[in-house]
């Protein structure tokens, strides 16, 4: 009996960090994904052609069949191009039923329907995400409650399992990375080829203008913000099981 509660303990503590480590990341991906600011800063930044993300949107108003939509697009200032870009990323969030937006009471033809097919698949992405999220907030929480009600069962029996397991997760994270680096384009295909079965290669059109336009910034971000809350996290579980020994 004392052997099983042993091993449950040690796949408690398990779970634990890796419902924060799941937790954590969907507050990293969110903190750049719905600022404003960091929006404004992206696409007031001109490239080496010296243009901006704006003049590229502007380009693609040709593609748009719809004439108000089209005229709205060519007269667009950087301010309604960040209100659009966080539109699509409530509607990805479930906050929007419709991922054209509308503008002073005018539903507008934004996206291809190559676009939109894209992004339901991205929204339903994100919806997995939600409930894994969710799922991770009960397990933290009754795992959190756990280690601190059993704290001498927590000490005794495995300490040292959540500082191994977060270590083995930054590593991974680590080694991905590298990878990825390596070889971004390899792979950023696998990783869309993971994700959705459809159509999500776009040279043409708002929303990979758009997205095109932040990707490169935003992933050092997520991925600074991500590793911060880790070892914020790390420290916690240092400091709480010093506090235990000093306890004991």
């Amino acid at each position: 009996m004392d052997r099983f509660l042993k091993i449950l303990s040690k796949v408690g503590a398990v779970l634990f960090v890796l419902s924060f480590v799941i937790i954590s990341g969907f507050v990293a991906i969110l903190i750049p994904a719905t600022s404003k600011a960091f929006y404004r800063a992206r696409f007031t930044e001109v490239d080496s052609n010296g243009k901006t993300a704006l003049y590229y949107v502007k380009r693609n108003a040709y593609s748009i069949q719809d004439e108000k939509t089209a005229r709205f697009v060519i007269d667009m200032t950087e301010e309604e191009l960040v209100a659009v870009m966080l539109h699509a990323v409530r509607y990805c969030l479930y906050l929007e039923d419709d991922l054209n937006p509308t503008v002073d009471g005018y539903k507008m033809q934004l996206y291809r329907a190559d676009e939109i097919s894209h992004m339901q698949d991205v929204k339903k992405v994100f919806g997995k995400g939600l409930i894994t999220v969710f799922v991770s907030v009960v397990v933290f929480i009754a795992t959190l409650c756990l280690g601190i009600i059993k704290r001498k069962g927590y000490y005794t029996n495995c300490r040292k399992v959540p500082i191994y397991t977060l270590i083995g997760v930054v590593l991974a994270l680590f080694i991905t990375g590298v990878v990825a680096i390596t070889n971004f384009d390899k792979a950023f295909d696998i990783f869309h080829k993971m994700l959705f079965d459809g159509n999500w290669e776009f040279e043409t059109g708002v929303m990979i203008k758009m997205i095109g336009y932040i990707f490169d910034d935003i992933l050092p971000i997520i991925l600074t913000v991500w590793l911060s809350l880790l070892a914020l996290f790390g420290v916690g579980l240092w400091v709480y099981n010093h506090l235990l020994k000093n306890s004991k």
